[in-house]
């Protein structure tokens, strides 16, 4: 529910201050940890597993196909974990950073000397057509679902011509089965989606548009001996290991995936503006 703060300006809704705090208060506890943006309740293996993962998809799916000096936005960019990849790999694209946590913002600005605004996700504060692409690693799941078309269709409003728009988030089906064995509540909240809901969506949004997805079939499955093996690190690397290879091969399989990538190609409808 809005209203107005003491300055007299209007006031954020409160689910969107309490995530603000939730997540303030968790970058200033573990600053630039991988367990500040992904898994606290996993191995450093297996987050150190899904980061890499977040890279290869980032860079096959999004920054092998951009343009020279393109723009790019990072939609939930935390401290930089993606945007320190995406320098590594295309020095040349702008990159522009948005997070709800001021400390998140800061690092983000000072570890990769580019712009991050402090706002929310719903509420993206560009231009339509800024951008030739836009990256959400598990940002929409922090929009509430009855706000999901909205802000989805506002972010795909920020792409020019041909743009891609790559989203990863967590797979509904695979935290309902989490959720039955007892898996703890994330602190942050947030909220996964159905393979067909999602695809759902775009469609209703942007019909003219191609989608592809993929996710990790073997990590996902691995989970369970994962979290048994977490003060075993020489099972856990074999373990990863052997997943890798089925994750490199089934990727297509996504139904009961801990995390989908779903990439949205916009029509190229003229030259870029």
């Amino acid at each position: 529910m809005k209203g107005m703060d003491a300055a007299g300006t209007p006031a954020e809704p409160d689910d969107v201050g309490r995530l603000r705090y939730a997540w303030e208060s968790r970058a200033r506890l573990v600053g630039t940890d991988l367990a500040a943006v992904l898994y606290r309740g996993f191995p450093p293996l297996a987050n150190e597993y899904l980061h890499a993962w977040h890279q290869a998809v980032v860079s096959r799916c999004m920054l092998a196909h951009l343009p020279a000096s393109g723009r790019l936005l990072d939609l939930g960019c935390g401290y930089g974990r993606i945007g320190e990849h995406v320098r590594t790999q295309r020095p040349d694209l702008e990159l522009v950073g948005l997070d709800l946590a001021p400390t998140f913002c800061r690092l983000f600005s000072d570890r990769l000397a580019a712009p991050a605004v402090c706002g929310d996700l719903g509420q993206a504060p560009f231009r339509p057509g800024s951008f030739d692409g836009v990256l959400a690693v598990t940002a929409l799941m922090y929009v509430p679902p009855a706000q999901r078309a909205q802000v989805l269709g506002n972010w795909l409003s920020l792409l020019r011509p041909g743009g891609r728009l790559l989203l990863v988030e967590p797979g509904e089906e695979f935290l309902r089965v989490a959720r039955r064995l007892g898996a703890p509540a994330s602190p942050t909240g947030g909220h996964g989606f159905e393979r067909s809901e999602l695809l759902h969506l775009l469609q209703e949004l942007m019909p003219d548009a191609r989608v592809r997805c993929g996710g990790v079939p073997g990590f996902s499955l691995a989970v369970p001996v994962m979290l048994a093996c977490r003060r075993l690190p020489r099972v856990l690397g074999l373990l990863l290991r052997m997943t890798a290879a089925l994750d490199r091969h089934a990727e297509g399989w996504t139904r009961l995936s801990l995390q989908r990538w779903t990439l949205v190609l916009l029509p190229d409808h003229g030259s870029r503006a």
